[in-house]
């Protein structure tokens, strides 16, 4: 009876920790970007190389503060364990989504520009941050909500439970940086669905690849081609 009273109490506890560590990295996330967007971007002297390693070496710190943190925390709660997260299954999922992310964004950038066109300056502000953005987001995001949060929720219920779930809270993320750019309502619609569909193909991809790099690399092509392309 004490066995599964005490049991019962990990349990809680690490319910408890599990959404507290989001809602802590929900609020740390949205005073760090409040402050990069309503101080730091707005000074003369950031706004070339400088903002770029500043966003790129915070969002480093804390969002691999956050999965090593994980990781370690419930390292007995994993879907996939530490050691095996990083491998070499590609499967044949991996390549086809590839192959239609190529194809929609290319075809995407043809259509709304009649041609490819890159963007200029793409290591700078104006050139959207191409290090910072595109290579960091990818990487990090991948690391926290993936390989973190999903492959946690993968062993406590259904997979696709455990998909929407971690596909919700990758959303959810995102709305600081929303709060703080002055999106117009049009640009919320966009970029919430493209979040919400992107999250949903990373966690499927992961589950069946049980493999970090397919979903780290398929959302680094796509944002970084997303900004690239002009699309």
């Amino acid at each position: 009876m004490l066995k599964k009273i005490l049991g019962g109490i990990l349990l809680e506890n690490k319910s408890r920790l599990f959404w507290g560590s989001y809602i802590g990295f929900w609020v740390i996330w949205l005073i760090v970007q409040t402050f990069l967007y309503s101080i730091i971007i707005k000074l003369p002297q950031f706004t070339s190389t400088y903002d770029l390693l500043i966003n790129f070496v915070i969002k480093g710190v804390v969002w691999l503060t956050l999965t090593f943190w994980l990781l370690h925390t419930f390292k007995k709660q994993l879907f996939i364990e530490r050691q095996k997260l990083f491998n070499r299954n590609f499967p044949k999922e991996f390549w086809i989504l590839l192959v239609i992310f190529l194809t929609y964004l290319f075809i995407s950038a043809i259509s709304s520009k009649h041609g490819i066109k890159l963007i200029n300056h793409p290591f700078t502000t104006r050139g959207g941050q191409l290090l910072g953005i595109v290579f960091g987001a990818g990487f990090f995001e991948e690391l926290v909500f993936r390989a973190g949060y999903l492959n946690i929720l993968l062993t406590k219920v259904k997979k696709w439970s455990a998909i929407f779930i971690s596909t919700t809270m990758f959303l959810l993320i995102h709305l600081p940086v929303y709060f703080v750019s002055n999106m117009n309502i049009s640009a919320w619609i966009i970029n919430i669905l493209t979040v919400l569909v992107i999250g949903t193909l990373m966690g499927w991809i992961f589950t069946k690849s049980k493999n970090i790099w397919p979903s780290i690399i398929l959302h680094c092509v796509w944002d970084s081609l997303t900004f690239l392309l002009i699309v």
